[in-house]
């Protein structure tokens, strides 16, 4: 196309050549003579002047397009002859490769690169530059073909500056989108790693500076490139920080520390153990061992010594300087992972403690909230995502995440005494709510927008990801949401977000998304459910965010989408099942456990009375309530031993060893899938659990703020032991140890290997507590619990129940504690030979709504099983509340409690009714008993 320009513009030029160089007269034919003013006469010589220059400037353009044409036509047959035999060349030499090199060899490969150099063009010679990468790092007598030429004085110096040159156009072909195949990308990395193998050639002096290009030039924020990034990396440290006494060599340490991705190499050697003692590696551990001086210098980053003059610094920092410090700090904590835990217990409560120090909690929290991301945050006008990934706010989500994981430690250890304690707590409560609205917002932006955002990605200029901030704040919520669950002090509708988004579209949107991905049998892990489905990110990450009654309706609605899955038609057959009324749980256990998650299919009773009759009456249901209500009795009750009850009667599993044999852990798995048989139907259960162990039910841990319930004894000597200002260790005498007594006997159990010879320090005293905490409440009850949650998740999903937190689970499973409404009764209330204007009925709502709250739960108890109304209303009582006739006379009133029915005689006046119901309700009278 290029000759065709030229053409086209030298025929534009001359078309009109006539043979005439001279400009032909104009005559005027008409015999009149036209008179030009001055005016018109100087803009006309001056268009033609214009005229004149312009077809100079388009002969001198087209003079020089051509010479350029032949220039470029010239050079590039000369590149392509050189093409030719340098193809011719590079075959000859990589056969010499197998024989021994000379000087003329050499001289050889000095000139193919020579050549190469001259016609090289990315876009052509792909291929070639391969096959040149390929000899370079060929062998031969234990030598690669790219040192040769420096055994030679006269051609050092050229092969020199030619290499520097190649091995640049190598690293940005690692990062070209030509060269998308990993065995290419080793054979370039090879080439480049033998340039700076400093034990193989030392007069290679800039190595080093080689060694560094591949972070330069490679895209590391491009996933194509990622294997070609970690390679450099990885081998980065294996030859360059494995050479010995690296570290004493002045010129090279201003280098590396100058140029090098220290945070990369950080992640590396972290994740690869290089850090750990080295003495202590197994012997199939065949990494090379980093140069200990090396080791040593970047071990400075999370030494104790380094860290207090970095924390001592900011006791007089300003905001600008605790800004830096802190995404220092964070930085640290994410790119050595493994110094994260260890670290903020030190700077929480050990020897890097900050708690007297200006760089505190409330500190970070007073900085943070002076600076621009703050204010922002504070802003009730909607927010766009573009914040999260602005590169002007690193340093202050730096600070974020570190005040957001140092305050979320200290919290863990710190009892609901000490969080509303305002001298106990380093922020005040008005804080914790300002805060909390900052951190809700964040999540759910986060949570909400995760399609549009690369959440994994890190910000552009730092190693912190948007994921990472998620995190912390969701953890952060969840811990004071927990507080104020237990104990209010947060507004009221504080914790919705229900103004962001229509509610009822939610609620819809939400069942149809999670129910496409049901029949799509889609397996996704929790990342990509929050990438597929925000909605659903939302409801299992930070449910609170949602009111609780609209969590309820949509977790009844996955219920009822998932029995229309497994029940494939209205007339499949229930399974039958007899049971005798003296061996309830015995035969319940015998015959419905090995139904496994087939139990969420409908279940026929057939009940044998004591005298091993057969008792009358078709299951429709209400047999299969009385059951459920009486196993869940018997096996609850702490006299069976499979629960005990805390002071305030709730229950949780028996920690005994002997609850934890195999037999016993049966029994547990059959009561999770009885329990979840029980939330599958709606069954209201009248069992309350204690709140650590609902909170496994969510895949959470216990920590100290539960132990009072459990072990009160033991809570308030651990409050004592973190309180306690003498000297830790002479003064208590205590070590890493747990006294456990059954029976009788003692039996001392080590917390941490070794523990009988570690002993308790002011240092380490908050480990202890952790570990004395993790014990009680976690280890003690682990299998017992692991084997009610495998039943349980036979028929409820793990992903409906994090839509909840404990308290709601109780609710959940055992009613509302809340007032009974009667007119709520009332109006769902069905009659069977009464009718609702019969004097029976008005008397028995007059008498019911004169009843005492203890009363009225009594009656509800007495009819339904459980004494507490369902949350969203009598309405979702299934069956309904009834109430039907039962003759005449003195007979006190009766139940089924299968069908929620009252059997109610018809009293002549109000005080006989009154009299009766109360007596019966208050003995107790029960299941078919007149």
């Amino acid at each position: 196309c290029f000759p065709v320009l030229v053409l086209s513009l030298l025929f534009a030029m001359f078309n009109s050549f006539e043979g005439n160089f001279k400009t032909r007269p104009k005559i005027n034919l008409g015999g009149q003579r036209v008179q030009e003013d001055k005016s018109t006469l100087i803009k006309k010589n001056k268009e033609q002047r214009r005229e004149r220059d312009n077809e100079r400037l388009r002969q001198k353009s087209a003079i020089k397009i051509q010479a350029f044409y032949r220039g470029r036509n010239v050079a590039g047959n000369l590149r392509n002859k050189e093409r030719a035999v340098w193809d011719q060349n590079a075959e000859s030499i990589f056969r010499a490769v197998h024989t021994k090199w000379d000087v003329n060899a050499a001289a050889s490969l000095v000139e193919l690169v020579r050549s190469f150099l001259f016609f090289y063009r990315s876009t052509h010679d792909a291929q070639r530059e391969l096959c040149l990468c390929q000899i370079l790092w060929k062998k031969m007598f234990d030598v690669e073909t790219i040192f040769v030429p420096f055994y030679y004085e006269d051609l050092r110096y050229t092969w020199f500056h030619q290499l520097k040159k190649l091995l640049l156009i190598f690293i940005k072909s690692v990062g070209s989108q030509s060269i998308n195949r990993d065995r290419d990308i080793v054979n370039y990395l090879n080439t480049l790693l033998l340039a700076v193998d400093v034990n193989k050639y030392r007069q290679l002096e800039e190595g080093g500076s080689f060694s560094l290009y591949p972070f330069q030039i490679i895209p590391t924020s491009d996933p194509d490139y990622a294997f070609a990034y970690e390679y450099s990396l990885k081998d980065f440290i294996t030859y360059i920080f494995t050479i010995p006494l690296l570290a004493d060599r002045v010129e090279a340490l201003e280098l590396l520390s100058s140029k090098m991705p220290l945070y990369d190499i950080i992640s590396v050697i972290a994740s690869n153990d290089w850090n750990a003692e080295q003495g202590n590696r197994p012997e199939s551990f065949d990494e090379p061992q980093i140069d200990p001086s090396i080791l040593k210098w970047i071990s400075v980053l999370v030494d104790d010594k380094h860290l207090e003059s970095v924390l001592a610094f900011a006791k007089s920092a300003n905001t600008t300087a605790l800004l830096k410090i802190s995404y220092f700090l964070s930085t640290l904590m994410i790119r050595w992972s493994s110094k994260r835990s260890d670290l903020l217990s030190k700077m929480s409560y050990g020897k890097l403690s900050i708690s007297e120090n200006k760089f505190s909690v409330n500190a970070l929290w007073e900085a943070f909230k002076e600076t621009d991301l703050a204010r922002l945050l504070s802003n009730s006008q909607p927010l766009s995502i573009g914040f999260i990934t602005d590169t002007t706010n690193i340093e202050q989500w730096g600070m974020f995440y570190l005040f957001c994981e140092l305050f979320s430690r200290i919290l863990l250890p710190m009892d609901d005494y000490e969080f509303f304690d305002g001298s106990k707590n380093p922020l005040k409560l008005p804080e914790i709510i300002e805060m909390s609205t900052y951190m809700k917002n964040i999540a759910f932006i986060l949570y909400w927008n995760s399609p549009q955002l690369k959440i994994s990605n890190a910000i552009e200029g730092s190693c912190i990801k948007p994921i990472y901030i998620r995190e912390v704040a969701t953890r952060l919520l969840k811990q004071i949401h927990a507080r104020d669950s237990r104990r209010r002090f947060t507004p009221e509708r504080h914790w919705l977000m229900t103004s962001e988004f229509d509610m009822s579209t939610f609620a819809k949107n939400v069942v149809a998304e999670e129910q496409e991905l049901e029949n799509d049998k889609t397996n996704l892990d929790k990342r990509q459910l929050e990438f597929v489905s925000p909605r659903l990110g939302v409801l299992h990450n930070i449910p609170f965010v949602i009111p609780f009654e609209e969590r309820v309706k949509i977790f009844r609605q996955f219920v009822r989408n998932d029995r229309e899955r497994h029940i494939h038609t209205i007339f499949e057959p229930r399974t039958r099942v007899t049971i005798r009324r003296n061996k309830i749980f015995e035969d319940g256990f015998t015959y419905l456990n090995a139904m496994g998650p087939r139990l969420k299919n409908p279940v026929a009773i057939q009940f044998i009375d004591e005298f091993g009759i057969q008792e009358a009456g078709i299951d429709g249901g209400g047999l299969f309530k009385e059951f459920l209500t009486s196993l869940t009795r018997i096996a609850f009750d702490a006299e069976y031993g499979l629960f005990l009850s805390t002071n305030e009667q709730l229950l949780y599993p028996n920690p005994h060893s002997y609850a934890r044999n195999e037999t016993q852990l049966r029994y547990y798995e059959f009561l999770g899938r009885i329990l979840g048989k029980a939330l599958y139907e709606g069954i209201l259960v009248d069992a309350a659990f204690s709140g650590f162990f609902l909170s496994k039910w969510l895949g959470e841990r216990s920590y100290l703020d539960d132990l009072p319930s459990v072990d009160p004894e033991l809570y308030q000597g651990l409050v004592y032991l973190k309180n306690y200002k003498g000297d830790v260790e002479s003064d208590l005498s205590l070590n890493f140890t747990i006294v456990d007594n059954e029976f009788g006997e003692s039996r001392t159990i080590d917390l941490i290997p070794g523990g009988s010879d570690i002993p308790v320090t002011k240092h380490n005293r908050i480990n202890y507590i952790y570990k004395m905490v993790n014990y009680r409440l976690n280890v003690q009850i682990g299998l017992q619990c692991q084997a009610f949650f495998r039943g349980l998740i036979d028929l409820i999903e793990p992903k409906w129940l994090k839509m909840f937190n404990q308290q709601e689970l109780q609710i959940l499973v055992g009613g509302a504690y809340i007032p009974i409404n009667i007119a709520d009764l009332q109006q769902n209330t069905v009659y069977a030979d009464y009718k609702d204007d019969d004097p029976v009925i008005i008397n028995f709502w007059k008498v019911v709504s004169e009843f005492s709250e203890e009363q009225k739960q009594k009656l509800i108890k007495f009819v339904t099983s459980c004494s507490r109304p369902p949350l969203l209303g009598f309405k979702e009582l299934n069956p309904k509340f009834s109430i039907r006739r039962a003759g005449t006379g003195a007979r006190l009133p009766s139940s089924s409690t299968c069908v929620n029915l009252l059997k109610l005689p018809a009293y002549p006046d109000e005080n006989t009714l009154r009299q009766k119901l109360s007596y019966a309700i208050n003995a107790d009278v029960g299941f078919d008993l007149s």
